[in-house]
């Protein structure tokens, strides 16, 4: 296991995109319950929990372009046909997801393997959305998969 020090922090940057369904949902409670219960591998054994300081709070300082000719992924993403994507710089990762849950310990734990695209890769659109990517679920064998490729995004310009 891996414990941070007491000076080191997680920052978590959630983009909302319906503030309605964000207060009625009670997203923020369902995130700080989630962390303290645990996140990830070996959770029932104590593992990915993190003490949860403050409140959510407006963050303001990302400059997003207002002339944007594309975006910077910071997430892996999935592109979607709806983002029309006119030119790509970017590398790949190839993700082994896996169920969590009563799935975990099924004979087949896995999930098909997906290629995304890595944070940090540029986009270059015309199309300007509230997000970019895809959430795929047309697995042949796994009805039950579905695998996010929605990316967290920062709107850029890109000509000169």
């Amino acid at each position: 296991p891996k414990y941070l020090d007491e000076d080191t922090y997680i920052v978590l940057f959630v983009k909302i995109l319906d503030e309605e369904q964000w207060e009625k949902f009670e997203c923020e409670t369902i995130f700080k319950n989630v962390f303290e219960i645990g996140y990830g591998k070996k959770k029932s054994s104590g593992y990915g929990q993190i003490e949860v300081i403050g409140n959510f709070e407006d963050f303001k300082l990302f400059n997003e372009s207002k002339n944007a000719t594309g975006f910077i992924s910071l997430s892996h993403y999935l592109p979607a046909n709806a983002d029309k994507i006119k030119e790509a710089f970017y590398d790949i990762n190839v993700k082994y997801g896996k169920f969590g849950e009563e799935k975990s310990s099924s004979p087949n734990p896995f999930k098909p393997a997906l290629v995304l695209m890595k944070p940090g890769s540029c986009f270059l659109t015309d199309v300007k959305r509230e997000f970019y990517g895809r959430v795929i679920n047309d697995f042949k064998n796994q009805k039950e998969a579905i695998h996010n490729g929605i990316a967290f995004t920062l709107a850029a310009d890109f000509s000169d």
